[in-house]
């Protein structure tokens, strides 16, 4: 899995405008959601080894969203939810499109390994990144 970062191109300079840097906040507190879904379907005890849980990932992505969205008029906080939402998705199904397998056994023993390593880091990064940010 890519980098967060990568995936959606973030450097300082990536995003000038503030619509731009919402829709980079939520756009990686909706994949933060996605994979903790995805592996949590797969397997309900998986988040537990990440040191957070599901429910706190969803708070934490739920703080992000309320925080991104003060300020903002109704069509533009339309505009940043749907680009947030579309971007996310994208990379979550890129993402979970290479663990597809013919053989069920196969495909759970990837996704698996898959929320062990890379989505365990994203998540990791999420939280960490979000707790600073306070």
């Amino acid at each position: 899995m890519l980098g967060l970062a990568v995936a959606l191109g973030l450097t300082p300079s990536a995003h000038a405008d503030d619509d731009g840097l919402r829709v980079t906040r939520l756009t990686s507190a909706d994949l933060a959601l996605m994979l903790t879904n995805v592996c949590e379907a797969t397997d309900p005890s998986s988040s537990h080894t990440w040191g957070n849980s599901p429910e706190a990932v969803r708070a934490e992505a739920q703080r992000v969203k309320d925080q991104v969205s003060k300020g903002l008029s109704e069509g533009q906080l339309l505009s940043v939810l749907r680009r947030a939402a579309d971007a996310a998705r994208a990379i979550a199904l890129q993402e979970v499109g290479v663990l597809n397998a013919s053989d069920p056994a196969v495909e759970r023993s990837r996704t698996l390994s898959w929320c062990a390593g890379p989505v365990r880091s994203t998540i990791e990064n999420f939280m960490k990144d979000n707790a600073t940010a306070r």
